[in-house]
């Protein structure tokens, strides 16, 4: 109709029958063939079954991640299968490609078809579990160590780990009447930054590292767990993907440094009996628990807002936010 003003899209829900018509017909899949949507995440995932086997069917956010930065995320993946570590493997196309335009509402967005990892997935550790977690992590640093091409994939540093993170946080208008916390943030932002500043940006310090490496993110095969989901996969310090599955266990704790003791104790020996950490990556550890903490928020939660809701973000949500770093800063319990 002429003259009609159309509201912009952020995010759409794309049918599964219509993904099958016209993604899953790129594929050499056994027929007859279900596709259910399965659930939102950063990414939109669908179930596909067949006969005899399931597929996870990813379709990428608009605007999130480039065609190159996907490529980029098979192309780990599959250096993480020719060295023996268990992961996802992305499915050929008939032309020989691996991803597929699709023109939604809110813009273009790539469908990409994985393989299936049975297994379980436990969203809180036990000493043994944070032990192979933590030698699946170091394997997973190792692959990249080594004489792998660069990846396109972003690059941490301060700026992005912190200064934007925080700009964020404060220009976040539902947290405008907690301007008494926003002096105490910057004041800790600064440490961490001047703690960033003793650490190498040289391997094996610095390199790929997962961004998200925490338990719902591990699918476990009897002892044994594969790691899942690259969405946050980028070059960084890798003490920070360290950090980032010890937050996941204790984000919740009122004394959490104590409380991450026995998981942190189990998770460390497991990933040095593959790659010991240095001193300065060991001293540096607890800091990066809090960039952690400062960065899923600033840096992923707010500017993801859109899509997902700020509701989880309102009540008491600030408070408890501050009321972890002061907890985590003013425990002086060691986590190895």
């Amino acid at each position: 109709m002429a003259g009609t003003n159309f509201i912009p899209v952020v995010s759409s829900t794309l049918s599964a029958d219509a993904l099958v018509e016209w993604v899953l017909v790129h594929y050499s899949l056994p027929t007859p063939l279900t596709c259910h949507f399965l659930a939102h995440g950063i990414n939109d995932s669908y179930l596909v079954s067949t006969g005899d086997a399931r597929y996870l069917l990813r379709v990428y956010t608009t605007g999130d991640h480039t065609p190159e930065q996907i490529e980029a995320e098979i192309a780990v993946l599959d250096a993480m299968h020719r060295h023996g570590v268990t992961a996802t493997q992305s499915i050929v196309r008939h032309d020989g490609r691996h991803l597929t335009e699709i023109h939604a509402p809110e813009g273009l967005r790539h469908a990409v078809l994985f393989t299936f990892l049975e297994g379980q997935i436990d969203h809180t550790a036990t000493p043994e579990q944070s032990w192979y977690a933590g030698e699946a992590l170091a394997r997973f640093h190792r692959i990249f160590n080594g004489r792998e091409p660069a990846f396109h994939r972003p690059y941490h540093n301060a700026q992005t780990l912190i200064d934007e993170p925080l700009t964020a946080i404060e220009a976040f208008t539902p947290f405008a009447a907690y301007q008494q916390h926003f002096a105490y943030l910057r004041e800790v932002t600064n440490q961490l930054k001047s703690e960033i500043a003793l650490l190498p940006t040289t391997k094996p310090e610095y390199g790929l590292c997962h961004g998200d490496f925490m338990s719902g993110n591990l699918v476990w095969q009897g002892e044994r767990p594969a790691i899942i989901d690259l969405d946050f996969c980028a070059y960084c310090w890798r003490v920070y993907d360290l950090a980032t599955c010890l937050w996941l266990q204790v984000r919740h704790e009122s004394n959490p440094r104590r409380a991450a003791q026995p998981i942190a104790h189990a998770f460390l020996q497991g990933y040095q009996s593959v790659r010991p950490l240095s001193s300065a990556e060991r001293r540096a550890l607890p800091f990066f628990v809090l960039i952690r903490h400062i960065w899923l928020l600033g840096g992923s939660a707010i500017p993801r807002s859109a899509r997902h809701g700020i509701a989880w973000l309102l009540g008491d949500f600030f408070e408890g936010f501050i009321a972890f770093i002061r907890a985590w800063l003013e425990d002086p319990t060691a986590l190895e």
